[in-house]
């Protein structure tokens, strides 16, 4: 932050930050959409007192963050104080957080290069291509960049596809900021990339002349969860020279960069991590190594911003921790050479200078310890909706009506219609249509969720006959106007609350209040009676609240934020519920992972957001890697299309839970007023 005065306080520079704040007098209430209401400042610390969540202000001293002495309205701040924040119950920031800056310095200095056409200025389209990689990985979204009213870096980039895709190496860079960017590479700018890509291939998997056409193809073709050919990875391992790294072209000497891009390539076509082939490759870089801890392209040429960066990546990539002591050399990792080459704009230094685009977004995914290839969410959601597809049983079903809800879900959010779901048989609607009147007598939960079924899948229609019964009148039937319950648990009232506020019933102002009211003093929701507030249930009870009115700066709902807040993992996933009482309930799993990004979503939150990224901090693991919750949502998607669950790698019940989360989509997927409309009871 610039400013021209001798010093200014610490709540003035908060104030210039940008971010949205909420304040009580000097009390700090809420940051940048987290924290609690002016009205109600402390109410993350209700009764009695444990947990007590609050915005904690801290000073770093050169080494680590000190509790401020002062509040930030007496602290005043000279060139180069920093000031940390942190919503907490007064644990300071994490080291990380510089990190954070400077992503934050480096993606403001590279707005100022943006054009007004979209591109990024430097060597061609692949100046932008490379940019919009680096913003995907910074968790900044491509298709909002852009100059005023003017077309994105994304928009950009599509106008160009034809042209610029014309090697496989070309073609492999534009497919992987496609797919990162949470585009569709099979139809980008009237191209499907893939068979462009397909063009430069021989029959033995050979793609281009270079080792660099070989490994942006294998990346590419990894990033759209596409086969590779069996025997790609095979002439990128033949190619590998004697001294263990490789070239630019099979036969010439080995250098960081080509290296670094093939050890990351191998490794997405399925290389073991700890093979000959990557050990001698590690073995190479660390001949590279300048004693300034950052990599040059070749030895004994100077340090290069984009050769660290690339030579990070390859690390991660295979595992290789490059904060650990073995690649620490004059006290310096890696990681902090690069972070030495940011200048005070914010941008890499390079050969244009202090600020060089190329070097700038090489950096940033290495800054946040992201390796090639990013994974993105529209292919995730193609290719996890065409695996449940395959899954559809003859009659239908998805196995039982309650999956078969789920899987309707799962369709809408993926933009596809739920009564053409076939496998020659009865669609999807019809065989929920023929288990309604059962289904819905089971509970109110199955009632609520197939109210919620009927809409998402029909909204222009109300659901007082949905197979001969009306199943919005079934979740009615379960309120009780005295208390605003609805139902027996904790489930049923949550799902028939969200049923009911679909079709705008007028009984969802009480049913809202009797929520709040079964809120635990750790600011989540149980189940049932004695079991502890979990996730999942959590979750549900946040969507209903928020779809019957709570405000999102509700108290009730920034108190269950901070809990699920407490329960995230450092891999950026969530529990069911930590502490357990037994074996890796307290581990990320794909369904518990889900619905928090649901709920998240209702509440107006980035579910891929710096808000809610993590650090892994044991230190016998890599912890450079910035993980947020939908990166572990992708992170256990297989290549078959499906998500990991009890069952394995593609389980039924995770991928149905998991593909509208991906969707970023929230329940209700769709509201009608429907309340008054007269139907078939049964």
């Amino acid at each position: 932050m610039l400013f021209s005065e001798p010093t200014i306080s610490g709540l003035e520079a908060l104030q210039r930050s940008g971010l949205a704040l909420e304040l009580s007098g000097a009390l700090v209430c809420r940051i940048g959409g987290t924290g609690c209401p002016s009205a109600d400042c402390f109410c993350g610390c209700p009764a009695p007192f444990d947990p007590c969540f609050y915005w904690s202000y801290f000073n770093w001293n050169g080494h680590a963050w000190d509790f401020a002495a002062v509040g930030a309205g007496e602290r005043q701040l000279h060139d180069g104080d920093v000031d940390g924040w942190r919503w907490s119950q007064g644990q300071p920031p994490d080291a990380s957080a510089f990190t954070q800056l400077a992503v934050q310095r480096a993606l403001a200095w590279l707005h100022t290069q943006q054009q007004a056409d979209g591109s990024f200025p430097g060597f061609g389209v692949g100046a932008t291509a490379d940019a919009v990689i680096a913003l995907a990985a910074a968790n900044e979204k491509a298709a909002d960049w852009r100059v005023g009213q003017g077309p994105s870096a994304l928009a950009y980039l599509a106008t160009q596809a034809g042209t610029f895709a014309s090697s496989a190496a070309a073609t492999g860079k534009l497919i992987l900021a496609v797919a990162a960017a949470d585009a569709n590479p099979t139809d980008f700018g009237g191209l499907n990339l893939l068979t462009r890509l397909a063009t430069f291939a021989d029959a033995g998997g050979r793609f281009g002349a270079s080792n660099w056409d070989q490994a942006y193809a294998i990346l590419a073709l990894r990033a759209s969860q596409a086969p590779i050919p069996h025997d790609a990875a095979g002439h990128l391992l033949a190619a590998q020279t004697t001294a263990g790294g490789w070239g630019f072209m099979p036969g010439d000497t080995a250098d960081v960069d080509s290296t670094a891009l093939v050890m990351q390539a191998l490794v997405a076509a399925g290389e073991p991590l700890a093979s000959p082939a990557m050990t001698q490759a590690v073995a190479f870089l660390h001949t590279q190594q300048n004693q300034d801890g950052g990599f040059p392209y070749q030895s004994p040429f100077p340090t290069s911003v984009s050769s660290t960066a690339l030579a990070l990546q390859g690390l991660l990539a295979v595992s290789d921790n490059p904060l650990a002591a073995g690649w620490t050399i004059s006290n310096t990792t890696p990681f902090q050479a690069l972070l030495a080459q940011q200048s005070a704009a914010g941008g890499f230094v390079g050969f244009s200078g202090p600020n060089d685009l190329f070097s700038t977004v090489s950096a940033l995914p290495a800054l946040v310890g992201k390796p090639l290839p990013l994974r993105g969410r529209q292919v995730a959601l193609d290719h996890a909706l065409t695996w449940l597809h395959s899954q559809q049983q003859a009659d239908g079903s998805f196995g039982a009506p309650g999956q078969s809800a789920d899987a309707v879900f799962a369709a809408v959010s993926g933009g596809q219609d739920p009564a053409t779901w076939t496998q020659g048989g009865p669609s999807l609607l019809a065989y929920l249509a023929s288990q309604a009147m059962t289904y819905t007598l089971s509970s109110t939960a199955a009632a609520g969720k197939l109210t919620l079924a009927a809409l998402a899948s029909r909204p222009d229609r109300a659901p007082n006959d949905f197979g001969g019964v009306n199943v919005g009148a079934r979740v009615l039937d379960a309120f009780d106007p005295g208390s605003g319950q609805i139902g027996s648990s904790l489930f049923d009232h949550g799902f028939g609350l969200l049923a009911m506020s679909a079709q705008y019933a007028p009984g969802r102002w009480l049913s809202r209040a009797w929520l709040r009211q079964q809120q635990l003093a750790n600011g989540g929701w149980e189940l049932g009676s004695g079991w502890g507030a979990d996730t999942n249930t959590t979750a549900v009870a946040l969507q209903a609240l928020l779809a019957a009115g709570e405000p999102a700066d509700a108290a009730s709902v920034q108190h269950g934020l901070t809990f699920l807040r407490q329960q995230q993992n450092p891999d950026g996933g969530f529990p069911y519920q930590k502490p357990c009482g037994y074996p890796a309930c307290d581990a990320t799993d794909v369904n518990s992972t889900a619905y928090v990004v649901q709920a998240l979503v209702a509440a107006g939150h980035d579910p891929d957001g710096w808000a809610w990224s993590q650090h892994i901090t044991a230190t016998n693991q890599i912890t450079l890697t910035l993980h947020t919750p939908l990166d572990a949502l992708l992170a256990r998607q297989s290549q078959d299309g499906g998500f990991a669950g009890f069952s394995g790698a593609n389980d039924l019940y995770a991928t149905v839970q998991a593909v509208p989360a991906v969707a970023l989509r929230a329940q209700p997927l769709a509201s009608r007023a429907t309340w008054y409309y007269p139907g078939i009871r049964r």
